[in-house]
């Protein structure tokens, strides 16, 4: 699993509450013709394990959108002071995520067209926040501006390429008649409130096993997640740790993150994977899904070439190069944030208590100006967080700027989970 950074999507939406109808925005924009090919393939940029695609709504510039297959509506949360968005017919709501709080102000938009690669895809819908409450540019180091659901893509079959970073398009007729798919595995699958679900089986310690149904959610970093009292006579496992899950729109979500000896998936299974639980609370003001158990983040589905097929409503998948991969879960302690995007300066913004990094005396607030004997400016954000990860008892070297003071700081990597 990743640092609490990428996982912070986790079931980000799932309610709005409609307020009365009110025309607030008008629009006018360019479209731009798909024409007749029966497939197409969209590049996609990994960060922090996520999928960032280039899109444009109602002929805008290019804004990077997460693909986010757990999202019941598409998000625009953020837009730069020099950047600007028509939309069409538009209405006040009140929206409430995953976690604690109170619901808050949002615009929803309906008729817009959407382009994606070659592709022109009309009558899309987006909610608009009011505030830039995820500050998902900051918490990603990179430009972005929304998270994107699977609505736009419902009538096509899906493939994603973790491996090459491509997505590619197919329409069904095509598909069925010229993809090989005698290598993958099909499951079959079950879409709710747009979503696709899965079963797959848990695997406890004790030689328990536990059917669950859980939602395909690559907007999620985590491996994976489930909703204890959801699973009869489940238990968490021993050794299980207190752990701040991540934020939705309306602040933290906090749980325990644990290992599961194994999970099933289709004729595979996968050893140690590390599962989040968030807090029962958090979980009961958000209406549940009839069977849902949890869900699958990206750390676990990006160890597959995984096909979505929502005409015929089956899931195919392929294991990959990282499919053998250990799941690791943050030996550093440390949080991250960049204070504007895509520019190279990184700021200790959460630090867990007792971490190594903690006891070496680094404090939030603390700029980070060289990790082992390289200046920041050389990093990404990604780069940084590799740097924090590997070998148990690696040593960390860092220089740090503190109230216009430079503090060098070394701790060694800790096995937390």
């Amino acid at each position: 699993m990743l640092p609490f950074r990428s996982i912070f999507f986790l079931a980000i939406f799932s309610l709005a509450q409609l307020a009365p109808s009110q025309e607030v925005l008008e629009v006018s924009g360019s479209h731009v013709s798909g024409g007749e090919q029966n497939s197409m393939s969209l590049p996609f940029r990994m960060v922090n394990k996520l999928i960032l695609i280039p899109v444009q709504i109602n002929g805008s510039d290019t804004l990077q959108f997460i693909l986010d297959t757990g999202l019941e509506n598409s998000i625009i949360c953020e837009l730069g002071v020099d950047e600007t968005l028509e939309l069409k017919q538009a209405r006040e709501i009140q929206v409430r995520g995953f976690g604690s709080g109170n619901m808050i102000d949002a615009i929803q938009s309906t008729g817009n067209s959407l382009n994606v690669g070659k592709m022109t895809i009309p009558n899309q819908d987006y909610v608009i926040l009011s505030n830039n409450v995820l500050e998902l540019s900051c918490k990603m180091g990179t430009r972005i501006h929304g998270l994107m659901n699977l609505q736009a893509f419902k009538d096509f079959v899906i493939e994603i390429d973790y491996e090459r970073e491509l997505i590619t398009l197919y329409k069904p007729g095509f598909f069925r008649k010229h993809k090989n798919l005698d290598s993958y595995a099909s499951l079959q699958m079950e879409i709710n409130r747009g979503s696709p679900y899965i079963d797959l089986t848990v695997i406890t310690d004790n030689g328990s096993i536990y059917p669950v149904k859980l939602m395909l959610d690559t907007g999620a970093g985590n491996a994976l997640c489930l909703d204890i009292g959801s699973v009869s006579a489940y238990s968490m496992p021993e050794g299980s740790r207190d752990c701040f899950l991540g934020c939705s729109i309306n602040g933290d979500i906090k749980g325990k993150v644990g290992r599961m000896e194994q999970v099933k998936i289709g004729p595979y299974h996968l050893q140690e994977v590390l599962v989040s639980y968030p807090d029962s609370q958090v979980i009961a003001i958000n209406e549940p899904v009839p069977g849902r158990n949890g869900s699958l983040g990206s750390e676990f589905l990006r160890r597959f070439n995984l096909i979505i097929d929502f005409p015929d409503k089956k899931v195919h998948i392929l294991p990959n190069k990282a499919f053998s991969q250990p799941f690791h879960y943050d030996m550093s302690g440390l949080e991250i944030l960049v204070p504007v995007p895509d520019e190279h300066r990184y700021i200790i913004s959460g630090i867990r208590k007792q971490s190594n990094a903690a006891l070496a005396g680094i404090k939030s607030g603390d700029e980070i100006l060289y990790l082992n004997g390289i200046h920041a400016s050389q990093y990404t954000l990604d780069d940084i967080y590799k740097s924090l990860s590997g070998n148990i008892s690696k040593k960390v070297k860092m220089e740090l700027l503190r109230e216009g003071k430079r503090i060098k700081a070394n701790f060694r990597l800790k096995k937390y989970i």
